[in-house]
């Protein structure tokens, strides 16, 4: 049994007041009031973090400030690449928006389950405006990457599931590009190719901008690691079984849908998130075969999945899950096969196992797009090198910004880039939506 609780009014109050530092326990961000150098350098300041709120009236994704200087708001085109007008080489085909819009509505949910599972205990949920209401919608799931992974630093230390910092860091950030007034009417904005490190992921303008409706669906997962296991000990999504109850309960709130059937999942995963989902593919396209309803789920439902750069070391172990779940057949006469659209900086030796063919399209260190024949698959390799800066993230920057001084080829740029840039291309990728 699994219940909703719609928190969206009251989570809104409490992201829209930054901790003072007065609350017991202290949340890791109020720590900066304190001006904690070491917290600073692992949290936003939250003095800052009111007036750039104050902006917003609720949940509900704004369209993004008009900017014209130095570059607008960049979003990827579905060529991925075109040859640079200075040389001979490649850069990400960018298409430049002023102000682009999100078009969603967010709903965050307290979730309570009977029995002894620990799955996320909220989600947050980023519906189109102007979904289709009259039949069960695409979803999107998206696994982000495990706050607080290094267990030494007191960032997430103490565990709030509704507190300021989850919210901020496990919803807010992946719903906007942030872009906090200066002075002077100026706008200090979090976008690719203008912030060293990306903070921000903006899926609903990503989405938008593909024009593909997903629902997305936000799961909290928590920091806490089984040391036996390193698996998470809690607030985990692991089960399809659950995932698919949990999906069942936001359709049958959010539209007047009440049935037991979805008609599209897609499930995403960046960064450890990657780790996470590997996890629930391999657990579960085992599960399928004796269980109904996670072969429901697993054969019928779930058709999707996009990889937005796995950790150092994970490229082959995810593609190698991956691979597994994407032999599973559906029995749907609408089915086109399980579809994989496959991001990293990381090369990439077993490219095959999901593309086919027998030789690696690849060369490391070249950047390239590989396909299936059949266009179920895509495969972009997108490293850096941070060496001299010939490759293809330091080149997009030099040509879109010529007088900048930002060096993009490292892997906080490009890591936290990919999923604020490739989400867009996924979903135009899309054979479903």
């Amino acid at each position: 049994m699994l219940t909703l609780r719609d928190v969206t009014a009251t989570t809104w109050t409490t992201l829209s007041n930054p901790p003072t530092g007065q609350a017991v326990p202290v949340e890791p961000s109020a720590e900066c009031l304190r001006d904690v150098k070491t917290c600073k350098l692992q949290t936003a300041n939250r003095k800052d973090e009111k007036p750039f709120l104050a902006r917003n009236r609720n949940w509900d994704p704004l369209p993004l400030p008009d900017v014209t200087k130095p570059i607008s708001w960049p979003f990827l085109k579905p060529s991925l690449f075109k040859r640079s007008a200075f040389a001979k080489w490649d850069v990400l085909d960018l298409e430049f928006v002023r102000q682009p819009p999100a078009g969603y509505t967010v709903k965050v949910y307290s979730v309570t389950y009977d029995g002894d599972e620990r799955p996320p205990r909220f989600v947050a949920v980023a519906v189109p405006m102007d979904l289709d209401t009259s039949k069960p919608p695409p979803f999107l799931v998206h696994y982000k990457h495990i706050p607080g992974q290094d267990e030494k630093a007191h960032l997430f230390t103490h565990f709030r599931p509704l507190g300021f910092d989850w919210l901020y860091y496990d919803i807010w950030s992946w719903w906007v590009y942030n872009a906090r007034p200066g002075a002077g009417g100026s706008v200090k904005v979090d976008m690719p190719f203008l912030s060293p490190q990306q903070g921000s992921f903006g899926f609903p303008y990503q989405l938008r901008h593909a024009n593909k409706p997903y629902v997305v669906v936000l799961p909290q997962i928590s920091r806490v690691f089984d040391q036996a296991t390193r698996q998470l000990r809690d607030y985990q999504l692991y089960s399809a079984a659950t995932l698919r109850t949990l999906l069942l309960a936001i359709q049958g709130d959010i539209l007047p849908i009440h049935g037991d059937t979805l008609s599209h999942v897609a499930i995403s995963a960046n960064s450890s998130g990657c780790n996470v989902v590997a996890k629930f593919l391999t657990d579960n396209v085992a599960a399928a075969k004796r269980d109904p309803t996670a072969g429901t789920f697993m054969n019928d439902e779930f058709n999707e999945f996009f990889v937005f750069d796995p950790p150092d070391g994970f490229t082959d172990p995810m593609i190698a899950a991956a691979g597994g779940w994407s032999k599973l057949t559906s029995g749907r006469s609408t089915a086109k096969g399980k579809s994989v659209r496959f991001y990293t900086h990381s090369f990439p030796t077993a490219t095959t196992a999901l593309t086919g063919g027998k030789a690696n399209p690849f060369t490391r260190g070249k950047n390239g797009l590989a396909e299936s024949p059949d266009k179920r698959v895509s495969v972009a390799y997108l490293p850096f090198d941070a060496r001299d800066g010939n490759d293809v993230w330091q080149q997009t920057y030099d040509e879109n910004l010529p007088d900048g001084r930002l060096r993009v080829n490292n892997f906080d740029f490009v890591h936290h880039a990919i999923p604020a840039l490739c989400l867009t291309d996924a979903a135009a990728r899309s054979l479903y939506v």
